[in-house]
């Protein structure tokens, strides 16, 4: 060893004392503020924005450790109108190891009042999204939901999803979770583990990415659930005429084929359906009223409907002179007036119905109101408005129904815009054969 003088000793010390003390505090001090500044945050605004394709607005970025980042005070909003749509308390991203998916934790799930119509939209829009990174496999969870209570989203208290992504497919299962395990009337008895299975909705979303395909298709179950129509408007092209304020529950099913759409409901139901909203304000005729629809069969082709089996039942209500004297001419059904007060609104205390459309245009429909056979709708004072004119429901045309919805004086559908989107979906109609009702 060499012998080196004091003060070259005292310089070396400093240095390593600046080198392994100092510098790091300095630098980690300097990253700190870097994080904590606006425009870091706002760095990871314009990431999040590209890929979602929202407005993005983050309170803070904190990295609590390696591989981990953090943003407090999240707010989503629609890129267009700046509408809100959802604010986050916390969500932290922890990076994978390998082979493993990148994990997304939200923590205080707060939904816009109307925010709930752009859920399904932003699945959507991940599955467009190009990451950057190449394939993706993210998962994400939540705590407890909060929802307006007009949104008509039933308690959720918790969300899990998973999203992969490749050059040529994209792939998302979502599953919302119940706030209470379902409830059953009858039945074997049923664990509270499995009631709770019963209880959850989920969602499966694929997208092809080839370029020579665009391939789609989802599953829907809701197991327990209702969930609003208004929320699943997306997976409908956004399209859902006059299901405003109702309830979806049941079974969906759709892929898109080389010729167009293929799309299944079964056991199905729709819940506080608006009758003015879905015939009033569409037809003209005036009815106030909610109802239930039963689905245990539906499918369509291409944007037309091939075949569906429903169940109408609904009341009270009250119903145009103009609706009933329409569909009493056009349905063949028998009618009377006279038990009902005078006016032009008539009220009624029960509308039931069972109805088959089938491929052939022909569609058939049954009454089904208690103690009065044959009965569709009974007056307030239980005697009935309309009626089967035969003991057995009859196939009719599918331009019949058309017509009782906006009547005309010629013998097929008047040709008006207000039954132009009914003609685009419903059968178009063969000779009506004359044959018992489906089973």
């Amino acid at each position: 060893m060499f012998r080196m003088h004091q003060s070259t000793r005292r310089r070396l010390f400093r240095t390593g004392f600046l080198l392994v003390c100092v510098a790091p505090l300095v630098a980690l001090a300097g990253w700190g503020w870097h994080v904590r500044r606006a425009g870091y945050a706002h760095s990871h605004e314009i990431v999040l924005r590209q890929t979602l394709g929202l407005r993005v607005s983050i309170g803070q970025v904190i990295h609590p450790r390696p591989g981990v980042v953090r943003y407090q005070d999240l707010e989503l909003a629609e890129a267009e109108t700046g509408r809100a749509i959802a604010q986050f308390r916390t969500a932290e991203m922890r990076a994978p190891a390998a082979g493993n998916p990148v994990e997304l934790a939200i923590h205080g799930v707060t939904m816009a009042p109307e925010g709930t119509t752009s859920l399904f939209g932003l699945v959507d829009q991940l599955l467009r999204s190009d990451f950057r990174s190449g394939d993706t496999y993210l998962t994400i969870s939540t705590d407890a939901i909060k929802f307006d209570a007009a949104s008509g989203f039933p308690a959720i208290k918790g969300m899990t999803a998973t999203i992969w992504s490749t050059a040529e497919k994209a792939e998302a299962r979502i599953e919302l979770i119940s706030a209470e395990p379902a409830l059953f009337n009858s039945g074997p008895a049923i664990s509270s583990d499995t009631a709770s299975e019963q209880s959850n909705s989920w969602l499966r979303v694929v997208r092809n990415r080839k370029a020579d395909k665009t391939i789609e298709g989802f599953e829907l179950n809701t197991g327990a659930l209702a969930l609003p129509c208004d929320a699943l408007a997306p997976l409908a092209g956004g399209n859902l005429a006059g299901m405003s304020g109702s309830q979806f529950q049941g079974e969906a099913f759709a892929t898109q084929e080389e010729n167009g759409w293929r799309v299944v409901v079964r056991n199905a139901r729709l819940l506080d359906v608006d009758l003015d909203q879905l015939v009033g304000s569409r037809f003209g005729h005036q009815v106030a009223g909610r109802a239930d629809v039963q689905i245990p069969w539906a499918e369509s082709k291409q944007g037309r409907l091939r075949e569906a089996h429903l169940v109408v039942s609904g009341g009270p209500g009250r119903v145009s002179r103009s609706l009933l004297a329409a569909a009493s001419q056009s349905l063949r059904l028998s009618f009377k007036y006279d038990s009902a007060p005078g006016g032009d609104m008539f009220p009624y205390k029960q509308l039931s119905a069972e109805v088959w459309i089938n491929d052939q245009g022909a569609v058939w429909i049954a009454g089904k109101c208690d103690g009065s056979p044959g009965a569709l709708l009974l007056a307030a004072d239980g005697e009935w408005l309309w009626t089967q004119a035969s003991p057995q429901p009859q196939p009719q045309p599918v331009s019949a129904l058309l017509r009782a919805l906006v009547a005309g004086d010629t013998p097929t559908a008047p040709a008006k815009p207000e039954i132009a989107w009914l003609l685009a979906r419903l059968p178009i109609e063969a000779t009506a054969r004359r044959a018992t009702p489906p089973k």
